[in-house]
């Protein structure tokens, strides 16, 4: 579904991707790890056609991205990205269709199909009893439903999902992660997560990418990149695995060997 070959991009000479090269099948999905500055969140922009790709090439199934019309890219990709600024204090209902348009007229009417489809994606992120609330009215759980009802609504092939759980609780956290992942697998969608949390990555997602210093030290199957020694050297603090009662385990930081090498300070103490 998605090819990238020798992609580089930099921020006046600041170098924010540098060669990476990587292929994404259809109805995979990606969780792409690393520290603040790595270049998550660039990748993702390159991706959604927000930035031209300067070096190399990316391609979506089979077609350079550049090929692709506005509207036509549209149809095959969404993008949820960190920040979304509202100029108008829409209705949620009237947000939420703001994702079909890359399927209405020229006239940009809404057609049944268009508000039976509005409908399945509120009902599927549960917002639908929302639909009469102003977003700004919205605590930033309910926010979050509403956008990604908003990107399910256009319908993608690819779905783009910029830290998606930012600044929630875990509640609101495994809502927005759950309701991405019966997604994908109900309409087989490619889907690539941009995440800091780990050990959620590594339930939902089929594959990794970890990302260093504008570089790609690993990608693949999660159960070979989801390595204890790769994620210590790419995050620069000391992991350890804690087995869990279903005999798996979760990624934790080893306090004790942080405090080892910091003057006996935990995380956040000074």
């Amino acid at each position: 579904m998605i090819k990238l070959k020798n992609v580089g991009y930099a921020y006046q000479q600041r170098p924010a991707l540098a060669d990476i090269s990587l292929r994404v099948g259809e109805g995979e999905f990606w969780g792409v790890l690393g520290p603040n500055g790595s270049g998550k969140s660039t990748l993702l922009k390159l991706l959604a056609r927000v930035l031209p790709c300067q070096q190399g090439e990316i391609q979506l199934a089979g077609r350079p991205i550049g090929q692709y019309r506005s509207r036509q890219y549209a149809q095959l990709v969404s993008y949820l990205p960190q920040e979304n600024a509202l100029v108008f204090d829409f209705t949620v209902q009237e947000l939420v269709l703001m994702g079909r348009y890359p399927h209405q007229s020229l006239m940009g009417l809404p057609s049944g199909g268009d508000l039976q489809r509005v409908r399945q994606a509120m009902a599927s992120t549960d917002v639908w009893g929302l639909r009469h609330r102003r977003f700004s009215q919205l605590s930033g759980g309910e926010r979050q439903r509403v956008l990604l009802a908003a990107a399910l609504a256009q319908e993608p092939r690819v779905l783009l999902l910029d830290e998606p759980t930012r600044a929630l609780d875990l509640k609101h956290q495994l809502q927005i992660l759950e309701t991405v992942f019966q997604q994908q697998k109900a309409r087989r969608l490619t889907v690539i997560l941009l995440t800091h949390d780990l050990n959620l990555a590594a339930w939902y997602c089929s594959h990794l990418a970890v990302l260093k210093n504008a570089r790609l030290m690993a990608a693949g199957p999660v159960e070979k990149v989801f390595r204890v020694p790769l994620l210590e050297a790419v995050f620069d603090v000391p992991l350890k695995l804690s087995p869990s009662e279903d005999g798996g385990g979760q990624v934790v930081v080893d306090l004790s060997r942080y405090r080892a090498t910091h003057g006996g300070k935990a995380p956040g103490n000074g």
